[in-house]
């Protein structure tokens, strides 16, 4: 099942914020108004596991001890907290909860104000990673022993920045790629000439950052082939189980053994 972006299912979000030039500094407009920091994660640099919602952080006040406000614009538009409940400003920090990253992704300002001079930040921008999808738990497949298997797994999206880093896991030991194993730009696991010692439990995982998180538990179950061509073993040559006398014909069998 494909996850839908708007029942609040996202698995997990991670946001980066950084400034868009970060050595140069707010100018002030009048000198009694200050920024002790630029708009940014609180940790800034940095990256964090988000619990529904994200804070930019903006820090400011005035010399003269003047009471002060904090406005924010986003690409440019006046953000009002009053208009939504997903935004509010408070003590100069900018709160989205939840956030979402087709409606909040762009570039922001901290403006702060005591009714008669303004400043204006610098502007940074905040980009939200996004992983969603329905986790499935114990979901049985099957493949054939000599033949190929593929799982492609379809039930989640990603971001494309950053892009995430997709972990496959055989009875609890990370897969290593090789010339039978591939694991695809996507996540999607490949085993050619599946064998018996195939079958296990694979578990899927999701790195973004310093997070990881399994998507997927699947156990694997590879039958024997009946196909001819794929039966290895000895043949021998040798008559039935009966006694026979001089002169009588002798038919032979053919065994084969495989495993």
């Amino acid at each position: 099942m494909m996850a839908l972006k708007f029942l609040a299912i996202f698995s997990c979000l991670i946001f980066v914020c950084s400034s868009q030039d970060p050595t140069q500094t707010p100018k002030r407009l009048h000198p009694a108004l200050f920024f002790s920091n630029k708009p940014a994660l609180p940790d800034y640099p940095g990256v964090a596991i988000d619990t529904g919602s994200v804070t930019l952080a903006c820090v400011g006040g005035s010399q003269d001890n003047r009471r002060v406000h904090f406005k924010w614009y986003k690409d440019g538009a006046l953000l009002k907290a009053d208009s939504s409940p997903i935004i509010a400003t408070i003590a100069g920090d900018l709160t989205i909860n939840p956030s979402d990253y087709t409606r909040d992704d762009g570039f922001y300002r901290c403006l702060i104000t005591d009714n008669t001079w303004s400043l204006l930040s610098n502007m940074a921008e905040l980009q939200l990673a996004y992983t969603s999808g329905i986790k499935k738990n114990d979901v049985t497949m099957s493949g054939i022993q000599y033949q190929g298997w593929k799982y492609i797994y379809t039930g989640y999206k990603h971001s494309k920045y950053p892009k995430p880093t997709f972990i496959w896991k055989f009875n609890g030991r990370t897969l290593q790629e090789s010339k039978r194993i591939s694991i695809s730009e996507d996540g999607n696991l490949y085993i050619a000439q599946l064998s018996l010692n195939d079958a296990g439990k694979y578990s899927f995982e999701m790195q973004l950052g310093s997070l990881r998180q399994q998507r997927e538990s699947i156990n694997l179950q590879v039958a024997r082939s009946l196909q001819t061509t794929d039966v290895y073993g000895t043949v021998m040559l040798g008559p039935k189980d009966r006694r026979v006398r001089s002169k009588e014909e002798v038919t032979f069998e053919c065994f084969a053994t495989g495993w």
